[in-house]
């Protein structure tokens, strides 16, 4: 898996928000499919809202509710069918 690939599979947008960690992380996936609901995953972790954040919170729940939508509808794909988990 290369990381043309792993931004195909998440976009522009979500690629950007991840550490250089948090790619190899998902790079290190056998699948395309696996790297791409782990980096969800993480993207949604990274974002969960705490109260201890103040003026922070609203900006970070909505990340949060972007990339845990957007993991969910990922991982229902993958249960439906949609896309093979072995490639």
């Amino acid at each position: 898996m290369t990381l043309d690939e792993l931004r195909l599979e998440i976009g522009t947008e979500g690629y950007d928000e991840l550490t250089d960690v948090e790619r190899d992380a998902c790079l290190s996936c056998s699948t395309p499919t696996i790297a791409a609901l782990r980096a969800f995953d993480l993207l949604r972790k990274k974002y969960r809202p705490s109260y201890r954040l103040g003026r922070m919170y609203e900006d970070l729940s909505s990340k949060y509710i972007h990339y845990n939508s957007l993991y969910r509808e990922y991982q229902q794909m993958v249960s439906r069918g949609y896309l093979d988990e072995a490639e």
